[in-house]
């Protein structure tokens, strides 16, 4: 019997080796589906440069990996680059092989491959199987075991049971496995899960991977006391998909999706926590990580070939892709070779003890987990029942609701019936008056075309118009102002009119006096008339008297021609005394001595007789001064005077 033995640990360090795979060109017939693709990125031996938005910033540095393999690379030039891990698992290191990037980028293709070329898993396996008989001293078992990870449960694929397997740190339990001696037995086993696959169809992809698989191989050698133990997984993720463009058929497609996606979100946090260096990783967010722990920072040689293409549809979706090869390949994991060396053993109560702790360990956090998983049972149950409670109030709003609803949708109806009559009326009438307006509009289309050359000379006419327009402008001001001094000056009128009345007022008193004063002036004229037939009479005497004194006749005394005269003067002196009389001398006599200006005399004449300003007027020379004899006073009174003149309206008036 083999008894237990120490591990002799030969730790090294190695780096997470990361690949990036450009798909080709998808083509449907003659047109290409990945249009741009030259113009997304570029791409060398081990470097990949964006071209787009804020990762062109980069520019020649772009990304660095292991490898970049164009897109018309094989699958056999890729297994090229990773083909040392069979050799390594059978030196007792175990290995990963990994497949990432988004949906329809090749990932089942780089891994599966199709009947012309052979993927990555199937090339591994025949490479073991070739490389065992080179180790002539040692003896290997080689057992293989195929499950998927769906809708975050673990289901085997090779006896197809489609129970939900339980995980314990990073073994399934009750894992199916087939051990094998060639190659082909393991290629069976492999078409025999993949046949148990869960695939459909989506908008991206004709056969879309609906899981994460993993192809695990343990490979146990003996020779002689030393005993070497490894493991292989050759793990294709489903790809991380866009709702959107992925255009999933049913729910449980989308819910699918959602799964892939939250595992894949998992996957690249715990990376960028081995990239970051954190204290605590965080495996247990998702089945895929606590499987692949060793894997990854742990024990084991990795291997990650990141699948992308360089559609510019997709360019979102292929930069998430490098960033998270950016951060996988400066990971680090603690490789050791499992082997057991027998010839150093150890007592078997040591043993015992070690396993008995394990055991108690075990049983200890099975009954934590028991635990909790009844108080997460009890919890849950609690919350749809209040849950149910909340549905049963929300349904019994539901069904109010509808009700209204319906109601009011049947009133809105109604309404709407009512209101599509009218409608349909008030169209009809549109649609005649429509017709109408058409006819009018030909009609007046006529008229335009007829106008066109009218036009031409109204348009001069325009500019005369618009000069006149500037012309009436300037008069409209003029009389503006004009209308302003009118109103002054009626201001003035209705003041002269006021004085008019008054005036009008005193000419009637005036009229009333007049008329009684001439009543006088007729028995004044009278007296008059007999004064003249005395005077006259006088003066005949006179005139002979005077005859008579030229031709030398007998002298006549003077005195009683003079006692007459002076009493014709004292008659004529008392008429004067009287009121009416002289008003009337004043109106009709002038005395002769007096100086007076006529008023029908010309402008011209009475500037004459006025100096002219800064100079004195000449006084008149001085002559003696007679003084009037009553005869001379007489002839002034009995000559004919001229009347006075009369007064213009204007005149009275003003005056």
């Amino acid at each position: 019997s083999y008894s237990f033995c120490t591990l002799l640990v030969r730790t090294m360090t190695d780096k997470i080796k990361v690949f990036v795979r450009l798909r080709p060109r998808i083509t449907e017939g003659a047109q290409d589906v990945t249009n741009g693709y030259d113009d997304v990125l570029r791409y060398s031996e081990h470097r990949v440069c964006p071209l787009l938005g804020k990762e062109a910033e980069r520019g020649k540095d772009g990304y660095v990996f292991q490898k970049v393999f164009s897109p018309t690379c094989t699958n056999e030039e890729v297994f090229d680059e990773v083909k040392e891990v069979t050799a390594a698992a059978l030196d007792g290191i175990s290995g990963t092989i990994l497949a990432y990037g988004q949906t329809a980028t090749g990932k089942t293709h780089t891994m599966r491959g199709s009947t012309n070329d052979s993927g990555v898993t199937e090339r591994i396996v025949n490479c073991l199987f070739s490389e065992i008989p080179k180790r002539a001293d040692w003896s290997f078992t080689v057992e293989v075991a195929y499950f998927e990870i769906h809708n975050e449960k673990v289901y085997d694929l090779i006896s197809g049971s489609g129970k939900d397997l339980d995980l314990r740190v990073d073994n399934v339990q009750g894992l199916q496995y087939d051990k094998v001696s060639t190659a082909d037995e393991a290629k069976a086993s492999l078409d025999c899960g993949e046949a148990n696959r869960k695939k459909s169809k989506t908008d991206l992809n004709e056969y879309s991977s609906r899981s994460h698989t993993v192809f695990k191989i343990q490979i146990t050698g003996v020779s002689g006391a030393k005993r070497r133990k490894s493991t292989l997984h050759l793990v294709d993720l489903a790809g991380s998909e866009n709702a959107k463009a992925a255009g999933y058929s049913d729910d449980s497609t989308q819910r699918e999706g959602g799964a892939i996606n939250k595992s894949l979100l998992a996957l690249t946090s715990v990376i960028k926590g081995l990239a970051d260096k954190n204290a605590h990783i965080n495996y247990r967010d998702s089945k895929i990580t606590r499987i692949l722990q060793n894997s990854l920072g742990g024990n084991a040689r990795t291997y990650i070939i990141c699948c992308i293409t360089a559609a510019k549809k997709y360019f979102a979706e292929t930069m998430s892709t490098i960033h998270f090869a950016d951060r996988a390949r400066v990971v680090y994991n603690a490789v050791k070779v499992n082997e057991v060396d027998g010839t150093k053993s150890v007592p078997w109560d040591s043993y015992n003890k070690v396993v008995t702790m394990y055991r108690e360990d075990l049983d200890l956090a099975a009954a934590r987990e028991q635990k909790l998983r009844k108080q997460m049972v009890s919890e849950c149950a609690a919350v749809l029942r209040l849950a149910h409670e909340e549905m049963a109030k929300t349904e019994e709003l539901y069904h109010e609701m509808d009700y209204q609803n319906q109601m009011a949708l049947q009133n809105i109806a109604a309404v709407h019936e009512k209101r599509l009559k009218q409608s349909k009326s008030e169209k009809q009438q549109l649609q005649d008056e429509l017709n109408t307006l058409k006819k009018q509009e030909e009609e007046l289309r006529s008229r335009v075309e007829l106008s066109e050359s009218a036009m031409k000379a109204e348009g001069e006419k325009l500019v005369e118009i618009k000069a006149l327009k500037d012309k009436i402008a300037a008069k409209e001001k003029e009389v503006s102002e004009l209308s302003k001094d009118n109103e002054r000056l009626a201001g003035e009128v209705r003041a002269k009119d006021c004085d008019m009345e008054k005036t009008t007022a005193c000419l009637e008193e005036t009229e009333e006096k007049v008329k009684s004063m001439q009543s006088k002036d007729t028995e004044m004229q009278e007296e008059n008339n007999k004064m003249k037939e005395a005077i006259s009479s006088a003066l005949t005497e006179v005139k002979a008297m005077t005859k008579e004194a030229k031709s030398g006749g007998p002298s006549i005394k003077c005195s009683p021609l003079k006692d007459l005269s002076n009493d014709v003067l004292k008659k004529v002196e008392e008429m004067k005394k009287a009121p009416l009389l002289s008003q009337i001398l004043k109106d009709q006599v002038w005395p002769a001595t007096a100086r007076h200006v006529s008023p029908t005399r010309s402008p011209a004449a009475n500037k004459k007789s006025q100096a002219p300003p800064g100079k004195k007027r000449k006084s008149p020379s001085k002559s003696p001064v007679r003084t009037p004899t009553p005869m001379s006073k007489l002839s002034s009174l009995l000559s004919p005077q001229k009347p006075p003149p009369k007064k213009t309206k204007a005149k009275r008036a003003k005056a």
